[in-house]
Protein backbone atom coordinates (compact mmCIF):
# COMPACT_ATOMS: atom_id res chain seq x y z
CA UNK A 1 0.00 0.00 0.00
CA UNK A 2 1.18 3.60 -0.53
CA UNK A 3 2.43 5.15 -3.30
CA UNK A 4 3.22 3.17 -6.26
CA UNK A 5 6.67 1.86 -6.76
CA UNK A 6 8.00 4.02 -3.92
CA UNK A 7 9.76 0.95 -2.77
CA UNK A 8 11.65 0.69 -6.07
CA UNK A 9 12.97 4.16 -5.76
CA UNK A 10 13.74 3.84 -2.18
CA UNK A 11 15.97 0.87 -2.15
CA UNK A 12 18.63 2.86 -3.47
CA UNK A 13 18.04 5.13 -0.45
CA UNK A 14 18.15 2.38 2.17
CA UNK A 15 20.96 3.34 4.87
CA UNK A 16 21.80 -0.73 5.32
CA UNK A 17 20.28 -3.96 6.18
CA UNK A 18 19.82 -4.45 9.94
CA UNK A 19 17.72 -6.77 12.02
CA UNK A 20 15.39 -5.66 14.76
CA UNK A 21 17.31 -8.02 17.30
CA UNK A 22 20.05 -5.75 15.72
CA UNK A 23 18.63 -2.42 16.03
CA UNK A 24 17.31 -2.72 19.33
CA UNK A 25 20.56 -3.69 20.92
CA UNK A 26 22.43 -0.97 18.80
CA UNK A 27 19.63 1.34 19.92
CA UNK A 28 20.23 0.22 24.00
CA UNK A 29 24.52 0.67 23.22
CA UNK A 30 23.40 4.64 22.83
CA UNK A 31 20.87 4.93 25.78
CA UNK A 32 22.53 3.36 28.71
CA UNK A 33 22.48 5.08 32.29
CA UNK A 34 25.27 7.70 32.85
CA UNK A 35 25.47 5.91 36.72
CA UNK A 36 25.24 2.68 35.73
CA UNK A 37 26.80 1.30 31.98
CA UNK A 38 26.39 -1.92 32.06
CA UNK A 39 22.34 -0.84 32.42
CA UNK A 40 20.28 0.24 29.72
CA UNK A 41 17.89 2.68 30.47
CA UNK A 42 15.02 2.13 27.59
CA UNK A 43 14.96 0.22 24.83
CA UNK A 44 13.85 0.75 21.53
CA UNK A 45 10.82 2.66 21.10
CA UNK A 46 8.81 1.52 17.68
CA UNK A 47 5.83 2.49 16.34
CA UNK A 48 3.93 -0.22 14.33
CA UNK A 49 1.35 0.06 11.83
CA UNK A 50 -1.06 -2.51 12.99
CA UNK A 51 -2.59 -4.53 10.52
CA UNK A 52 -4.70 -7.18 10.64
CA UNK A 53 -3.82 -10.94 9.61
CA UNK A 54 -4.44 -14.78 11.32
CA UNK A 55 -4.41 -14.59 14.92
CA UNK A 56 -2.08 -17.50 15.08
CA UNK A 57 0.39 -15.27 12.74
CA UNK A 58 -0.28 -12.20 14.98
CA UNK A 59 0.66 -14.33 18.33
CA UNK A 60 3.72 -15.54 16.81
CA UNK A 61 4.64 -12.19 15.54
CA UNK A 62 4.13 -10.90 18.90
CA UNK A 63 6.00 -13.87 20.50
CA UNK A 64 8.99 -12.32 18.73
CA UNK A 65 8.62 -8.70 19.50
CA UNK A 66 8.45 -10.00 23.59
CA UNK A 67 12.06 -11.59 23.22
CA UNK A 68 13.89 -7.90 21.94
CA UNK A 69 14.64 -5.33 24.35
CA UNK A 70 11.66 -3.16 22.67
CA UNK A 71 9.08 -1.03 23.59
CA UNK A 72 5.99 -1.18 20.98
CA UNK A 73 3.53 0.97 20.45
CA UNK A 74 0.75 -0.32 18.17
CA UNK A 75 -1.20 2.37 15.29
CA UNK A 76 -4.37 1.38 14.45
CA UNK A 77 -6.68 2.91 12.34
CA UNK A 78 -9.36 5.41 13.58
CA UNK A 79 -12.62 6.25 12.72
CA UNK A 80 -12.03 9.06 10.32
CA UNK A 81 -9.82 7.23 8.22
CA UNK A 82 -10.77 7.25 4.00
CA UNK A 83 -13.76 5.78 2.99
CA UNK A 84 -11.75 4.73 -0.02
CA UNK A 85 -8.59 3.43 -1.32
CA UNK A 86 -7.02 2.57 -4.97
CA UNK A 87 -11.01 2.96 -5.94
CA UNK A 88 -12.39 0.26 -3.16
CA UNK A 89 -14.23 0.93 -0.58
CA UNK A 90 -13.13 0.59 2.73
CA UNK A 91 -15.40 -0.39 5.76
CA UNK A 92 -14.87 1.53 9.03
CA UNK A 93 -15.96 -0.87 11.47
CA UNK A 94 -13.39 -3.29 12.80
CA UNK A 95 -11.94 -5.94 11.03
CA UNK A 96 -13.19 -9.43 12.16
CA UNK A 97 -9.61 -9.80 13.18
CA UNK A 98 -8.70 -6.53 14.93
CA UNK A 99 -10.78 -7.07 18.16
CA UNK A 100 -8.96 -10.69 18.68
CA UNK A 101 -5.53 -8.73 17.74
CA UNK A 102 -6.28 -5.86 20.67
CA UNK A 103 -6.91 -8.55 22.64
CA UNK A 104 -3.59 -10.43 22.49
CA UNK A 105 -1.89 -6.99 22.53
CA UNK A 106 -2.86 -6.89 25.87
CA UNK A 107 -2.09 -10.32 26.93
CA UNK A 108 1.28 -9.29 25.67
CA UNK A 109 1.37 -6.20 27.64
CA UNK A 110 2.09 -4.23 24.73
CA UNK A 111 0.50 -0.58 24.00
CA UNK A 112 -2.15 0.43 22.14
CA UNK A 113 -3.19 3.34 20.24
CA UNK A 114 -6.14 4.54 17.43
CA UNK A 115 -5.78 7.19 15.40
CA UNK A 116 -8.30 9.60 14.80
CA UNK A 117 -7.88 8.92 10.98
CA UNK A 118 -4.55 7.00 9.06
CA UNK A 119 -2.35 4.88 11.37
CA UNK A 120 0.35 5.96 8.93
CA UNK A 121 -0.21 9.34 9.43
CA UNK A 122 -0.41 9.48 12.92
CA UNK A 123 2.94 7.43 13.13
CA UNK A 124 4.76 10.10 11.12
CA UNK A 125 3.79 12.52 13.26
CA UNK A 126 4.92 10.55 16.31
CA UNK A 127 8.12 10.22 14.47
CA UNK A 128 8.75 13.80 13.98
CA UNK A 129 8.15 14.79 17.61
CA UNK A 130 10.84 11.85 19.07
CA UNK A 131 8.04 10.23 20.41
CA UNK A 132 9.26 6.74 18.77
CA UNK A 133 12.54 5.89 17.40
CA UNK A 134 11.67 3.71 14.77
CA UNK A 135 8.34 3.32 12.53
CA UNK A 136 7.55 -0.69 11.74
CA UNK A 137 5.38 -0.18 8.30
CA UNK A 138 4.93 -2.17 4.52
CA UNK A 139 2.88 1.40 3.94
CA UNK A 140 5.40 3.48 1.87
CA UNK A 141 2.87 6.95 3.01
CA UNK A 142 4.59 6.74 6.06
CA UNK A 143 7.32 8.80 4.40
CA UNK A 144 4.82 11.34 3.07
CA UNK A 145 3.38 11.72 6.59
CA UNK A 146 6.89 12.65 8.11
CA UNK A 147 8.55 9.75 8.83
CA UNK A 148 11.61 10.13 10.52
CA UNK A 149 13.62 6.48 10.23
CA UNK A 150 11.81 3.69 8.79
CA UNK A 151 11.71 -0.43 8.76
CA UNK A 152 9.79 -2.02 6.68
CA UNK A 153 8.27 -5.20 8.03
CA UNK A 154 8.13 -7.40 4.93
CA UNK A 155 10.45 -9.95 7.00
CA UNK A 156 7.37 -11.25 8.58
CA UNK A 157 6.51 -14.40 6.57
CA UNK A 158 5.28 -17.74 8.44
CA UNK A 159 7.86 -19.83 7.59
CA UNK A 160 10.37 -17.76 9.30
CA UNK A 161 8.08 -17.17 12.01
CA UNK A 162 7.89 -21.12 12.75
CA UNK A 163 10.98 -21.25 12.67
CA UNK A 164 12.50 -22.26 15.98
CA UNK A 165 15.72 -23.76 17.03
CA UNK A 166 15.51 -27.88 18.77
CA UNK A 167 19.03 -28.30 20.60
CA UNK A 168 19.23 -31.02 23.50
CA UNK A 169 16.19 -32.87 22.45
CA UNK A 170 14.01 -30.08 22.08
CA UNK A 171 14.79 -28.32 25.45
CA UNK A 172 16.10 -25.50 23.57
CA UNK A 173 13.53 -22.59 22.76
CA UNK A 174 14.79 -19.53 20.83
CA UNK A 175 11.92 -16.84 19.36
CA UNK A 176 14.96 -15.14 17.11
CA UNK A 177 15.54 -16.32 14.17
CA UNK A 178 12.23 -13.99 12.65
CA UNK A 179 13.89 -10.62 14.09
CA UNK A 180 17.48 -11.59 12.64
CA UNK A 181 16.86 -11.29 9.54
CA UNK A 182 18.20 -8.30 7.88
CA UNK A 183 15.97 -6.12 6.25
CA UNK A 184 16.69 -2.00 4.98
CA UNK A 185 16.38 0.71 7.09
CA UNK A 186 16.10 3.91 5.85
CA UNK A 187 16.96 7.49 8.10
CA UNK A 188 15.46 11.08 7.37
CA UNK A 189 18.26 13.68 6.30
CA UNK A 190 16.53 15.85 8.62
CA UNK A 191 15.90 13.38 12.06
CA UNK A 192 14.23 14.75 14.61
CA UNK A 193 15.87 17.38 17.50
CA UNK A 194 14.44 15.16 20.01
CA UNK A 195 15.45 11.83 18.98
CA UNK A 196 18.63 9.87 19.35
CA UNK A 197 18.46 7.01 17.54
CA UNK A 198 21.42 6.04 15.44
CA UNK A 199 21.35 7.97 11.67
CA UNK A 200 23.68 7.24 8.93
CA UNK A 201 24.84 9.87 6.47
CA UNK A 202 24.30 7.49 3.98
CA UNK A 203 21.83 7.55 0.67
CA UNK A 204 18.87 8.53 2.88
CA UNK A 205 20.66 12.15 3.18
CA UNK A 206 19.79 13.12 -0.71
CA UNK A 207 17.97 15.55 -1.06
CA UNK A 208 15.57 13.72 -3.40
CA UNK A 209 15.11 11.52 -0.16
CA UNK A 210 12.19 14.20 0.92
CA UNK A 211 8.89 14.71 1.29
CA UNK A 212 7.99 16.72 -1.59
CA UNK A 213 9.63 14.18 -3.95
CA UNK A 214 7.13 11.28 -2.42
CA UNK A 215 4.20 13.57 -2.98
CA UNK A 216 4.90 14.18 -6.52
CA UNK A 217 5.09 10.57 -7.02
CA UNK A 218 1.99 9.42 -5.44
CA UNK A 219 0.14 12.68 -7.15
CA UNK A 220 1.47 11.48 -10.59
CA UNK A 221 2.38 7.70 -10.53
CA UNK A 222 -0.75 7.12 -7.92
CA UNK A 223 -0.94 6.23 -4.88
CA UNK A 224 -3.86 5.40 -2.02
CA UNK A 225 -6.06 8.15 -2.79
CA UNK A 226 -5.92 8.34 -6.46
CA UNK A 227 -4.77 6.93 -9.82
CA UNK A 228 -2.37 9.17 -10.67
CA UNK A 229 -1.70 10.70 -14.35
CA UNK A 230 -2.37 7.65 -16.92
CA UNK A 231 1.04 6.98 -18.48
CA UNK A 232 3.38 8.87 -15.43
CA UNK A 233 5.09 5.91 -14.30
CA UNK A 234 7.26 6.29 -10.72
CA UNK A 235 10.32 6.14 -12.71
CA UNK A 236 9.19 9.38 -14.62
CA UNK A 237 7.74 11.17 -11.43
CA UNK A 238 11.16 10.44 -9.36
CA UNK A 239 12.44 12.24 -12.16
CA UNK A 240 10.66 15.52 -12.95
CA UNK A 241 10.89 15.61 -8.94
CA UNK A 242 14.56 16.09 -9.68
CA UNK A 243 14.26 19.27 -11.35
CA UNK A 244 12.13 20.63 -8.35
CA UNK A 245 9.14 20.21 -9.38
CA UNK A 246 8.05 18.75 -6.23
CA UNK A 247 8.94 21.03 -4.17
CA UNK A 248 7.10 23.68 -6.56
CA UNK A 249 4.09 22.05 -6.30
CA UNK A 250 4.30 21.78 -2.28
CA UNK A 251 4.61 25.03 -2.38
CA UNK A 252 1.72 25.59 -4.65
CA UNK A 253 -0.49 24.02 -3.01
CA UNK A 254 0.21 25.36 0.44
CA UNK A 255 0.05 29.07 -0.62
CA UNK A 256 -3.18 28.26 -2.06
CA UNK A 257 -6.79 28.20 -0.92
CA UNK A 258 -7.32 24.77 -2.25
CA UNK A 259 -11.06 22.67 -2.25
CA UNK A 260 -11.51 19.32 -3.41
CA UNK A 261 -12.56 19.95 -7.01
CA UNK A 262 -10.67 23.43 -7.48
CA UNK A 263 -7.87 23.32 -9.25
CA UNK A 264 -7.54 26.63 -10.96
CA UNK A 265 -5.10 28.76 -9.08
CA UNK A 266 -1.93 30.82 -10.56
CA UNK A 267 0.06 28.52 -9.19
CA UNK A 268 -0.91 25.36 -10.06
CA UNK A 269 -1.26 26.22 -13.67
CA UNK A 270 2.47 27.31 -13.45
CA UNK A 271 3.24 24.08 -12.11
CA UNK A 272 1.64 22.62 -14.79
CA UNK A 273 3.06 24.48 -17.39
CA UNK A 274 6.54 23.81 -15.80
CA UNK A 275 6.02 19.86 -15.83
CA UNK A 276 4.60 20.48 -19.59
CA UNK A 277 8.49 21.76 -20.52
CA UNK A 278 10.08 19.13 -18.97
CA UNK A 279 8.23 16.64 -20.50
CA UNK A 280 8.95 17.78 -23.60
CA UNK A 281 12.48 19.30 -23.67
CA UNK A 282 14.06 17.30 -20.64
CA UNK A 283 16.72 20.69 -20.37
CA UNK A 284 19.11 18.35 -18.33
CA UNK A 285 18.49 14.83 -19.44
CA UNK A 286 17.43 13.58 -15.92
CA UNK A 287 14.12 11.85 -17.59
CA UNK A 288 16.49 10.13 -19.92
CA UNK A 289 14.09 11.17 -23.15
CA UNK A 290 11.35 13.09 -24.19
CA UNK A 291 7.57 12.91 -23.23
CA UNK A 292 6.02 14.78 -25.60
CA UNK A 293 2.57 13.15 -26.24
CA UNK A 294 2.47 12.95 -22.47
CA UNK A 295 2.73 16.71 -21.80
CA UNK A 296 0.42 17.44 -24.88
CA UNK A 297 -1.98 15.17 -23.03
CA UNK A 298 -1.44 16.60 -19.62
CA UNK A 299 -5.20 17.68 -17.79
CA UNK A 300 -5.79 20.26 -15.91
CA UNK A 301 -7.26 17.67 -13.18
CA UNK A 302 -3.79 16.92 -12.35
CA UNK A 303 -2.97 17.54 -9.59
CA UNK A 304 -6.27 15.61 -7.52
CA UNK A 305 -6.93 18.31 -4.74
CA UNK A 306 -8.41 15.77 -2.83
CA UNK A 307 -5.35 13.71 -3.01
CA UNK A 308 -2.94 16.24 -2.38
CA UNK A 309 -4.66 17.75 0.65
CA UNK A 310 -4.91 14.25 2.12
CA UNK A 311 -0.59 13.81 1.78
CA UNK A 312 -0.50 17.57 2.96
CA UNK A 313 -3.27 18.01 5.92
CA UNK A 314 -3.98 14.59 7.40
CA UNK A 315 -5.95 13.59 10.33
CA UNK A 316 -3.96 13.46 13.00
CA UNK A 317 -4.10 13.68 16.65
CA UNK A 318 -2.38 17.01 18.07
CA UNK A 319 1.25 17.20 18.85
CA UNK A 320 0.40 18.18 22.49
CA UNK A 321 -2.08 15.35 23.14
CA UNK A 322 0.35 12.81 21.76
CA UNK A 323 2.97 13.79 24.41
CA UNK A 324 0.80 13.47 27.11
CA UNK A 325 0.09 10.11 25.88
CA UNK A 326 3.62 8.78 25.40
CA UNK A 327 4.25 8.01 28.92
CA UNK A 328 1.56 5.84 29.32
CA UNK A 329 2.70 4.16 26.65
CA UNK A 330 6.83 4.10 27.66
CA UNK A 331 6.30 4.47 31.29
CA UNK A 332 7.80 0.70 32.42
CA UNK A 333 9.07 -2.44 30.53
CA UNK A 334 5.89 -3.83 29.21
CA UNK A 335 4.22 -6.89 31.05
CA UNK A 336 2.41 -10.38 30.08
CA UNK A 337 -0.76 -10.61 31.47
CA UNK A 338 -0.55 -14.10 31.22
CA UNK A 339 -4.02 -15.81 32.46
CA UNK A 340 -5.41 -13.22 30.02
CA UNK A 341 -3.05 -14.51 27.26
CA UNK A 342 -3.58 -18.19 28.14
CA UNK A 343 -7.39 -18.03 28.34
CA UNK A 344 -7.05 -15.72 24.50
CA UNK A 345 -4.91 -18.72 23.05
CA UNK A 346 -7.67 -21.36 24.59
CA UNK A 347 -11.04 -19.73 23.13
CA UNK A 348 -9.23 -18.62 19.57
CA UNK A 349 -7.29 -21.55 19.21
CA UNK A 350 -8.65 -24.34 20.55
CA UNK A 351 -5.21 -24.72 22.46
CA UNK A 352 -5.52 -27.17 25.82
CA UNK A 353 -3.25 -26.87 28.19
CA UNK A 354 -0.45 -28.97 27.02
CA UNK A 355 -0.48 -27.26 23.84
CA UNK A 356 -0.31 -23.50 25.32
CA UNK A 357 2.49 -24.62 27.98
CA UNK A 358 4.52 -25.79 24.40
CA UNK A 359 3.59 -22.71 22.83
CA UNK A 360 4.34 -20.29 25.89
CA UNK A 361 7.57 -22.19 26.15
CA UNK A 362 8.91 -20.39 22.53
CA UNK A 363 7.21 -17.17 22.54
CA UNK A 364 6.13 -16.39 25.84
CA UNK A 365 8.78 -17.91 28.56
CA UNK A 366 11.91 -15.52 26.52
CA UNK A 367 10.06 -12.37 27.15
CA UNK A 368 9.48 -13.29 30.40
CA UNK A 369 12.94 -13.71 31.43
CA UNK A 370 14.42 -10.55 29.48
CA UNK A 371 11.22 -8.02 31.03
CA UNK A 372 12.14 -9.63 34.57
CA UNK A 373 15.90 -8.45 34.07
CA UNK A 374 15.61 -5.41 32.61
CA UNK A 375 13.16 -4.58 35.57
CA UNK A 376 15.92 -5.94 38.13
CA UNK A 377 18.43 -3.90 36.39
CA UNK A 378 16.16 -0.80 36.47
CA UNK A 379 15.54 -1.12 40.07
CA UNK A 380 11.78 -1.52 38.80
CA UNK A 381 9.36 -3.64 41.23
CA UNK A 382 8.95 -7.06 40.17
CA UNK A 383 5.48 -8.47 38.89
CA UNK A 384 4.69 -11.80 39.78
CA UNK A 385 1.99 -14.30 40.65
CA UNK A 386 1.93 -15.05 44.01
CA UNK A 387 3.10 -18.86 43.94
CA UNK A 388 5.49 -20.77 46.45
CA UNK A 389 8.87 -20.52 44.76
CA UNK A 390 10.17 -23.01 47.27
CA UNK A 391 13.74 -23.43 46.76
CA UNK A 392 14.37 -23.17 42.89
CA UNK A 393 15.74 -20.44 41.73
CA UNK A 394 13.87 -18.45 39.04
CA UNK A 395 16.80 -18.72 36.06
CA UNK A 396 20.24 -19.78 35.80
CA UNK A 397 22.46 -18.20 33.38
CA UNK A 398 24.86 -20.98 31.78
CA UNK A 399 27.15 -20.26 29.07
CA UNK A 400 27.81 -18.16 26.03
CA UNK A 401 25.92 -20.48 23.27
CA UNK A 402 26.62 -18.83 19.89
CA UNK A 403 26.36 -15.55 17.62
CA UNK A 404 23.62 -14.40 15.07
CA UNK A 405 23.94 -11.46 13.31
CA UNK A 406 27.26 -10.27 15.50
CA UNK A 407 24.82 -10.75 18.38
CA UNK A 408 26.20 -13.00 21.14
CA UNK A 409 23.73 -14.86 23.09
CA UNK A 410 23.61 -16.41 26.13
CA UNK A 411 21.88 -19.64 27.65
CA UNK A 412 19.35 -19.50 30.31
CA UNK A 413 18.16 -22.28 32.02
CA UNK A 414 14.42 -21.13 33.05
CA UNK A 415 11.77 -22.31 35.32
CA UNK A 416 8.47 -21.82 34.77
CA UNK A 417 6.71 -23.50 37.31
CA UNK A 418 4.91 -20.51 39.09
CA UNK A 419 3.77 -18.96 36.11
CA UNK A 420 2.72 -22.04 34.35
CA UNK A 421 0.51 -22.52 37.17
CA UNK A 422 -1.10 -19.34 36.23
CA UNK A 423 -1.42 -20.79 32.90
CA UNK A 424 -2.91 -23.56 33.43
CA UNK A 425 -5.53 -22.09 35.60
CA UNK A 426 -6.43 -19.88 33.36
CA UNK A 427 -7.06 -22.68 30.50
CA UNK A 428 -8.19 -25.76 32.90
CA UNK A 429 -10.70 -28.09 31.55
CA UNK A 430 -12.48 -31.28 32.19
CA UNK A 431 -9.73 -33.45 29.89
CA UNK A 432 -7.03 -31.85 32.02
CA UNK A 433 -7.92 -32.56 35.27
CA UNK A 434 -6.90 -36.85 33.91
CA UNK A 435 -3.21 -35.66 33.70
CA UNK A 436 -1.71 -37.47 36.23
CA UNK A 437 0.93 -34.68 37.52
CA UNK A 438 1.66 -31.06 36.48
CA UNK A 439 5.40 -32.87 34.92
CA UNK A 440 2.99 -34.52 32.58
CA UNK A 441 2.58 -31.32 30.90
CA UNK A 442 6.05 -29.72 31.25
CA UNK A 443 5.18 -27.39 34.42
CA UNK A 444 7.99 -28.26 36.46
CA UNK A 445 10.83 -29.29 33.94
CA UNK A 446 13.30 -26.58 32.76
CA UNK A 447 13.45 -24.65 29.92
CA UNK A 448 16.72 -23.64 27.85
CA UNK A 449 16.34 -19.83 26.80
CA UNK A 450 18.60 -18.03 24.35
CA UNK A 451 18.92 -14.38 25.33
CA UNK A 452 21.19 -11.43 23.73
CA UNK A 453 24.58 -11.72 26.50
CA UNK A 454 24.16 -7.75 26.32
CA UNK A 455 20.80 -8.42 28.15
CA UNK A 456 21.53 -11.30 30.52
CA UNK A 457 24.83 -8.43 31.33
CA UNK A 458 22.93 -6.36 33.21
CA UNK A 459 22.70 -8.93 36.35
CA UNK A 460 25.02 -10.70 35.97
CA UNK A 461 28.47 -8.99 33.81
CA UNK A 462 30.85 -12.09 34.37
CA UNK A 463 29.50 -14.14 31.99
CA UNK A 464 30.05 -17.05 34.45
CA UNK A 465 27.70 -19.48 35.36
CA UNK A 466 25.27 -18.49 38.63
CA UNK A 467 21.65 -18.69 39.73
CA UNK A 468 19.07 -16.02 40.14
CA UNK A 469 16.45 -16.35 42.89
CA UNK A 470 13.31 -14.92 43.14
CA UNK A 471 12.34 -13.13 46.19
CA UNK A 472 9.32 -13.52 47.98
CA UNK A 473 6.93 -10.76 47.44
CA UNK A 474 4.29 -10.00 50.31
Amino acid sequence: MGVRGIWEVLKDFADSSTSLSALALRYASVNQSANSPSTVQRGLRLGIDARNAPLRTIFYRLGHLAALLISPVFVFDGPHRPSEKRGRRIYRRDHRYTVGFKLLLEGFGFAIHEAPGEAEAELGLMSQLGIIDVVLSDDSDVFIFGARVVMRKYVYSLISILTTSHIGGGLCSSPLHDCTHPVPIWTSPEPSPTSSTPTSTSASSSPMFCTSTFILMGVLSGGDYHKGLEGCGHAIAYRLAQYGLGAQLVAAARSSSLRPGSTHSAQLQSWRDAVKTHLRSDPQGLLGRRYPSLADTFPDSVPNIAALQAYLNPITSSPSALSQLQLSFFQHTPRFNLGKLATICSSKFSWESPCVLQKFKSFVWPGLVLRTIVDRAQGRKEHYPAVDVATRPLFEYLHVHRKVDNIIYCDVQFWPSRFATVVIEAVVSAEDEELSSDDDIGVNSAVILQLPAAITAQLHPSGKPCSVVLANQN
